[in-house]
């Protein structure tokens, strides 16, 4: 049963947020001059005095709802969105997106994977994923978001469909392959790729991309390199780059193992 809830928000541009919010989280229905008030101040470009820090805030207090889905529809219905980009939008494909990315969040937390990723910042990142990275850029620029988050929004823009693509079209592939691609990208990026994948082989590579792979040091140093007489040089960094590679894909497992594979490259390339 609804029950209507009647009060004067005009007060205050952000209070509309607040009504909507309450309206969502208690099952109220809007008044018809709550309603009216929306509307009106939307078409009088209120809510596009609001600052950036502020409507931020407002923004993230409704992505943090136990089920923020309902509060986006309305404020897609009144057009608000658009206060953060004309081109923002909310929509049944992106509530299925949201749905995904929430499942893959919740993997990543169970899993106690480090840097912490916010659900809040997530649900943004579903908001404006359909923008390319120059209107990602002033979406970012007019909530204010912190240079952290503009650079994992960029990466998405950028690189999360073309990424997607490309491990669908790989069916198999080597670890070291694997960590090539992803190591470059944001975790927030990882995630949105992994819930718009629809390669399981994919999916379980970003997974132990995240879990193990980015972990895999060389295993040796560069003292180690000079200890066999290599002279310092660009050639450390490659030789480095190769022991890893050898390590995420198996081929060698002790330290001894791979100078010696070392000590044949070098011998080979003399």
């Amino acid at each position: 049963r609804h029950t209507r809830y009647q009060c004067d928000w005009s007060s205050d541009v952000c209070s509309s947020d607040l009504a909507i919010r309450f309206a969502h989280r208690f099952n109220f229905t809007l008044g018809k001059q709550t309603l009216r008030f929306l509307k009106t101040a939307n078409e009088m470009g209120l809510f596009q005095q609001l600052s950036g820090e502020r409507l931020c805030h407002e923004l993230k207090a409704i992505f943090l709802e136990h089920n923020a889905i309902p509060a986006l529809q309305m404020l897609e219905k009144f057009q608000l969105l658009k206060v953060i980009h004309p081109k923002v939008q909310w929509n049944d494909q992106k509530e299925k997106l949201w749905e995904k990315v929430r499942a893959v969040q919740d993997w990543y937390r169970y899993a106690f994977l480090t840097p912490e990723v916010d659900r809040w910042f997530m649900l943004l990142s579903v908001l404006l994923c359909h923008l390319d990275s120059g209107d990602m850029r002033l979406a970012g620029d007019r909530l204010s978001l912190q240079a952290r988050q503009m650079e994992a929004l960029k990466d998405i823009a950028l690189h999360a469909d073309d990424l997607t693509h490309k491990l669908f079209r790989k069916t198999s592939t080597t670890p070291s392959t694997m960590v090539s691609l992803l190591e470059h990208r944001t975790v927030e990026c990882l995630l949105m790729v992994m819930a718009k994948s629809l390669n399981i082989e994919a999916v379980e590579g970003v997974q132990k991309y995240l879990r193990k792979w980015r972990k895999v040091t060389p295993g040796i140093t560069g003292n180690d390199l000079k200890k066999l007489g290599i002279p310092t040089g660009p050639l450390y960094s490659k030789l480095l780059k190769q022991a890893r590679q050898w390590k995420l894909d198996g081929e060698v497992t002790t330290k001894a193992e791979i100078l010696e594979r070392i000590k044949q490259e070098v011998e080979l390339g003399d």
